[in-house]
C-alpha cells in the first residue's frame, strides 16, 4: 500500500434543500450564462455570505450532500447566508459578493481556467477558505491551491474508531468547543506531508495510540494533524479533515466548529 491508496469509494447521494428561507435554484437554462446556483438562504443583515461549492471530480461522498444541507440549515439557525453551487462559472460572477467559500466536499479538478484566476485573485484580496475532507485531495495538480490547503492527501487504510484531540484551545475557532477530545469512527486521512511543518495552527490531531495495531506504517504521521488554519497570501483558511461521514454534521460541537470558521475567515 502506498500513501495515495484509497480503499473506499462512495456513491454520492441527493439531499433536497429545506428549511426556512432556503429557495430552489432555476433551471439552469435560466441563469443567463452565470454560474448556476442549486439552492440559496439569505441570513441576518452583516452575517457572513458564504458560497458552498460541491464538485466532485475523483471520489463522490454521500456527505457532500450533507455537508451542504448542513450550511442551509445553518443559515436558519446561525443566520449565515448561503448560496449553493457546484457550477465552476459561480466563482467568475458571485465572489465580489462572497466572504467564504467552502470546499465541501469536493475532489479532483473542479475548476476551469477562469474560475481558478478569479478564486485566486479573490484570495489574495482577503477572502476567506473552509476546506472539509476530500478538499486536500482537490486541484492537485494546481499549486496555488495545494499551498492553500497546505495539506494534501496522502492516503487512508481501514476506517476505525479513533480520538481526535483538540489543540490550540485559545484560537476563535474552538471557541464555542468545550470537549478537549472526541471518539467516533471514521476515515482518518493521512497527508503527504506534515501540515505542522508548513506554517499552519493545528486545531485537531488524531492520537495514533488509537490507530489499529495493523494499520499500515506507512499512513502513520507520527504526529498526525487533523484540522488546522494559517493566513496566506493575506487569506484566512480553515481546512479539516473530518466530514467523510455524514454524522459528524449533526454533532453540536462540529457545527460549533464550522460557524466559528466561517466567522474567523470573514473576519467577523
Amino acid at each position: 500500500m502506498t500513501m495515495r491508496s484509497v480503499l473506499l469509494a462512495l456513491i454520492v447521494a441527493g439531499c433536497s434543500s429545506s428549511g426556512s428561507g432556503v429557495i430552489d435554484a432555476p433551471p439552469v437554462d435560466q441563469v443567463l450564462g452565470d454560474g448556476a446556483i442549486d439552492a440559496t438562504c439569505e441570513g441576518t443583515a452583516g452575517a457572513p455570505r458564504v458560497l458552498v461549492f460541491s464538485r466532485e471530480n475523483l471520489w463522490t461522498h454521500p456527505s457532500t450532500a450533507v455537508a451542504r444541507q448542513t450550511f442551509l440549515e445553518l443559515c436558519g439557525s446561525r443566520g449565515l447566508s448561503v448560496v449553493a453551487s457546484t457550477d465552476p462559472r459561480i466563482f467568475n460572477d458571485r465572489l465580489p459578493t462572497t466572504d467564504v467559500v467552502v470546499f465541501g466536499v469536493t475532489s479532483g479538478e473542479v475548476l476551469d481556467e477562469p474560475s481558478r484566476a478569479a478564486f485566486e485573485a479573490w484570495v489574495r484580496a482577503g477572502g476567506g477558505v473552509i476546506g472539509i475532507h476530500a478538499a486536500s485531495a482537490t486541484e492537485l495538480a494546481w499549486p496555488f491551491f495545494v499551498s492553500l490547503i497546505r495539506g494534501q492527501f496522502g492516503g487512508h487504510a481501514e476506517h476505525f474508531t479513533g480520538r481526535a484531540v483538540f489543540e490550540n484551545r485559545a484560537h476563535p475557532v474552538l471557541a464555542s468547543v468545550s470537549a478537549s477530545m472526541v471518539t467516533r469512527f471514521d476515515e482518518w486521512y493521512s497527508f503527504t506531508t506534515h501540515p505542522e511543518q508548513n506554517g499552519v495552527t493545528v486545531l485537531m490531531s488524531l492520537d495514533e495510540q488509537s490507530m489499529p495495531a495493523t494499520y499500515p506504517q506507512e499512513l502513520r504521521m507520527g504526529y498526525h494533524a487533523l484540522t488546522w488554519v494559517h493566513e496566506p497570501f493575506g487569506a484566512r483558511v480553515f481546512y479539516t479533515a473530518l466530514g467523510h461521514y455524514e454524522d459528524v454534521y449533526a454533532e453540536p460541537w462540529f457545527r460549533d466548529m464550522l460557524v466559528d470558521a466561517v466567522r474567523w475567515a470573514a473576519r467577523r
